[in-house]
């Protein structure tokens, strides 16, 4: 499969030049897709263990919830305020990382086509209220093709074209549905018809 720095070069490439197409009229919103669509270009790696994303993205997580919690309790004062925002601290790196990691498997569910759309449709309700429909719908579909891209690369890097042989990992990125977690995709579809519905 293709490495870090590759889906995060890649994703970036591909966003730039999406985004100049796209926002010929609005140069100044190009940045903004471009980040979706880097961002979208890494995330289906939250599904393993020892990732970049993974580390950065519960390294920011818990950077926001202990600012959060810091000024929601500095009324109280300001040694409280130290203390809830180190619990939250504690609490997202040593709880809700581990347990993150144990209910994921490295090419699951995160490797899949519906989970990318899936995280380009919450891309798209996080920003709907800030900004303009077409706006918000743009960087939602930037966050699901970066995510497209990953999936794709993890597939091209399936195929050893020297010794033209196929390796055990192809098809695992790039997929539909998967027969061990039906329930899990059958749920995953539902939220997406009824989310595409209300959105469109």
């Amino acid at each position: 499969m293709a490495n870090f720095k590759t889906h995060l070069n890649v994703a970036a490439l591909v966003s730039s030049v999406a985004a100049l197409v796209v926002s010929v009229e609005n140069l100044l919103f190009a940045p903004l897709l471009v980040l979706s669509g880097t961002i979208g270009g890494i995330l289906p790696d939250l599904d393993s263990d020892n990732s970049t994303p993974v580390k950065i993205l519960f390294l920011l997580f818990s950077i926001i919830v202990a600012i959060a919690l810091f000024m929601m309790f500095f009324e109280e004062g300001m040694v409280q305020a130290i203390l809830y925002a180190f619990t939250g601290l504690v609490t997202v790196n040593f709880v809700l990382k581990p347990i993150f990691l144990k209910m994921t498997t490295h090419r699951g569910i995160f490797h899949s086509i519906p989970m990318g759309v899936l995280c380009g449709i919450g891309v798209y309700y996080i920003f709907d209220t800030r900004l303009s429909y077409e706006e918000s719908l743009y960087l939602g579909a930037f966050l699901t093709g970066g995510y497209l891209v990953h999936l794709a690369l993890d597939e091209f890097y399936s195929v050893d074209f020297m010794g033209v042989k196929v390796k055990s990992s192809f098809s695992s990125a790039l997929k539909l549905f998967d027969s061990k977690q039906i329930f899990l995709y059958i749920v995953m579809y539902i939220v997406i018809a009824i989310l595409l519905v209300h959105t469109l």
